[in-house]
Parts: C-alpha cells; structure tokens; sequence
C-alpha cells in the first residue's frame, strides 16, 4: 500500500458569522412524503446492475477526548434550534474556505437550547441527531474538543438504529471535526463511508463539496476540483444556487493557489483489501467480504466460507451463495433462498424462491442494502425482509424497488405506486413507469440541505 500522503496544517481559525433565521425552511434531519396522485403510462424494465469499486482508506491514530459537559451560561433559544440552526447562513471565507460565524452569542444560544432537547429524550436517533447538531456548534465556535466528543456519540447512536441516512449525516459531522482539527485521513475515511451510492442524491452532493475542500486543506488540488465535479453532478437535474455559489468560490480558492504552489500530487489510488480472492486448490472461489470468502474445495461440494488464513468458518454447506454484506450473506438450499452471518447463525429462514433487491437507480445488488434491507420473491410476488430476519412487507408485488426514503412497488395491474418505510402507501400505484413515480417521491421530500 502507497505510504499515506503528508498532512498539510490545518487551516488558520476564521472569525465567526452568525445564524440568520429567514422563515420557511424545513428542518433537515427528515425527509418525508406524503400521498398524492399522478397520471399513467407503461412499465419500464429495471435497469441492469452497474458495478462500483469498492474503497478505503489509511487512518490515522487520534488522541482520546474526554465526554463533554455542559457548562454553557447561555441563554438558551427562544424557538426551535433545529430550525433556526437549518436557516443560518454561514458564508465560507474565501481564503480557508470555512465557515464564518458573525454572531458568536446568538450561535451559543442555539447550542444551549439543542443541550436541554438532549437531556429530555432517551431515543437513540434524536439523540444522534441532536448531539450532530451540537457538534456543529461547537464546531463553528472553535471548540474542538466538545465537538469530537458529540459527533462520535452522534455516530454510535446512529449507527445503531441502522438507519443509513441518519448515519451517513452522524459521520459526516465527524468528518468535518477531524477536517478542522487537521486529521484529514480520518476525515477523508469517515466522508468515504458517508457517501453511500444508496443515499439521496442532494446529500451524496452535499458529502462530496465537504470532501474537496478537505482535499483543499492538503493542497491536494485535482482531487478537490474532481470532487466538486461529482457533487455538480449529482444535483444536474436541481439547481442548487447555493451549492453552486460555492463550488464557484471553491474553484477560485482552488486556481489561486495553484497558480502560486501547483496543483499538488495527484488522487490516491484506494485498493480495497475485499477485492482479494482466496489463493490455494479451489474448484471456485469468490472474493472476500467482510473477511470471509466463499469457496467449493470440488465441482461437488457445497460452499463454505473461510477466512483469510484459509480457517473454515462456516463449515454448513450451501447450495449456492452471494458474497457477505454487512455482516449477512443470502445463501441457498434445496429447500429455497435465506441468509447467514459471518458466524454461520440463520437470520433469514429458507423459504424464499430468489433474493432481487434492486434499487431506485437502477442498480441491483446481491442480497441485502448497506440499511440491511433486501427484496425477496416467493411465488412470484416480492417483498421486504432486513438483515434480523424480520419481514417488512409481505411478499404480495408484481415488483418491489428499494428508494432512500421509500418502497416503490408495482400492482397486479402494473402500476407503479410508493410505500413509505412503514409499508404505509403514499403514492397510489397510477404510474407506467418507475421513472415517473421517482420524480413523484422525490417531490414531495425535503428539499432542505442537511445541516453538516
């Protein structure tokens, strides 16, 4: 592996710029939908599946910090933080490309009331919700050791309600914490693991401009200018004013300094060690995942996973079998399809015809989603199941397709409709096409950008 790439400082401490609540914009934690109706066409074939290399990268070693305590005298805010919080505005500097903060005391305010919404709920998601949103406070402010401290509790309460949105905001937060204290490796990794091909796409925007401008802080220009590329991109279809004013003063920051220092080395290359197949006398083989491996000793046998000093893990032999994901791999016996763990323990019984977990991009992938989430069919109808085993919807679709926020399902009479993450129906199945119902859901969510 290539030597990790040396740490530019960390950028000079911006003065700070303050909220300036304007009146209407929704709160950015939650993306909702709500029923409505819409014309009719013909149903279109999914997409075939697009393959995507996976990658990682080095970290780096952190010092510890210790649990932050609220001390803050502040009068806490006359309002709701949140919202006031999704409303500011804090204009980059064009120099550090950070956000300035203009009034401090207001800023503080916020924090103090985000600190008693936290001590008066116990559920994980809001609390990772609401320690991320303080961490950015604390980040704004300059003060980096509380803002560590909140981002990763933010993380661990996100990461274990299993909900990807929510998580890929909780690191995001993280990484821009690490961004500003000058660990950028971290930073870097944890933007990476945010940025899910199976995120919404105005968020997936929103990771890649915070990302290049942790490439900007490394002088590392190209990467920069290439993340931005992707971030404009994604929100092609939208136009986005104010991610657009900043890529523009991010793309000046960008030719200024390299028009005194150059441009920097070029991207990374990032290998990622999943993509090593077993060595040794296999009659088939298929690369590592999650550190175990699927192989067939014979044309015979049945397949076992191993692990990478070639141990049998899990030695119960299956008939056929998709690589692991996340912790859960769907595997086949004679009886029908189901899924495992990396200790060899059923999750999902083996009473299903195929898994087809297709997503709303068009992409398939084998077995379950990063959220745990995976389609099933059983007598030709499709359903939900998750990574627990548990049934979500029951196996009663023509067709069943996997959105950030939502299911889109088609009827008996193929018709294209949306569920909500509840199975509730939100969109009436009256469209011909997938692409139809897409735009219909994306509608009627937030638009709001995420407060990161």
């Amino acid at each position: 592996m290539a030597a990790p790439p040396v740490e530019a400082p960390a950028a000079p401490q911006p003065a700070p710029t303050a909220p300036s609540p304007s009146a209407a914009t929704p709160a950015p934690e939650t993306e909702s939908v709500a029923p409505a109706p819409a014309p009719e066409v013909a149903p279109e074939p999914v997409a075939e599946p697009v393959v995507e290399a996976v990658e990682v990268f080095v970290t780096e070693t952190v010092a510890e910090v210790a649990a932050y305590v609220p001390t803050d005298d502040a009068v806490p805010y006359d309002g709701d933080p949140e919202r006031a919080l999704a409303e500011a505005r804090f204009p980059l500097d064009p120099v550090t490309l950070r956000e300035t903060v203009s009034d401090p005391a207001q800023l503080r305010s916020i924090r103090a009331a985000l600190t008693s919404r936290i001590s008066d709920t116990s559920d994980p998601g809001t609390r990772a919700r609401l320690l991320g949103l303080r961490a950015v406070t604390h980040r704004l402010l300059g003060e980096y050791d509380p803002a560590l401290s909140d981002a990763r509790l933010a993380v661990e309460h996100a990461e274990s309600t299993d909900q990807l949105r929510r998580i890929a905001l909780s690191r995001a937060r993280l990484a821009r914490v690490h961004q500003w204290r000058g660990e950028h490796r971290t930073a870097d990794e944890l933007y990476f693991q945010a940025n899910s091909t199976e995120l919404p796409g105005p968020l997936r925007a929103s990771l890649f401009a915070h990302a290049s401008r942790s490439a900007y802080d490394q002088g590392r220009l190209i990467e920069a200018a290439t993340f931005l590329e992707r971030a404009l991109e994604l929100r092609r279809l939208t136009f986005d004013q104010e991610l657009i004013g900043e890529v523009e003063l991010v793309l000046d920051a960008i030719a200024e300094r390299a028009s005194t220092v150059g441009f920097g080395p070029m991207p990374r290359q990032r290998i990622s060690p999943e993509q090593l197949v077993p060595e040794g006398d296999y009659a088939d083989a298929q690369p590592y995942r999650d550190g175990l491996a699927w192989v067939r000793r014979t044309e015979d046998d049945d397949w076992v996973a191993i692990d990478h000093d070639g141990r049998t893990v899990i030695s119960a032999g299956y008939d056929d079998v998709r690589p692991f994901r996340h912790g859960v791999a769907a595997v086949r016996r004679a009886s029908g399809w189901g899924a495992v763990d990396t200790r060899g323990k059923v999750m999902l019984s083996f009473s299903y015809d195929q898994f087809c977990t297709a997503l709303a991009d068009g992409r398939y992938v084998e077995g379950f989603t990063e959220e745990g989430l995976a389609v099933v069919e059983r007598a030709g109808r499709k359903g939900i199941v998750d990574r627990t085993g548990r049934v979500l919807i029951q196996p009663a679709y023509r067709g069943l397709v996997i959105h950030p926020v939502a299911y889109l399902v088609v009827s008996a009479e193929h018709r294209w409709g949306a569920l909500d993450r509840r199975g509730d129906e939100i969109i009436e199945p009256v469209f011909a096409s997938r692409a139809e119902v897409i735009e219909h859901v994306e509608r009627l969510m937030s638009t709001a950008r995420p407060v990161l």
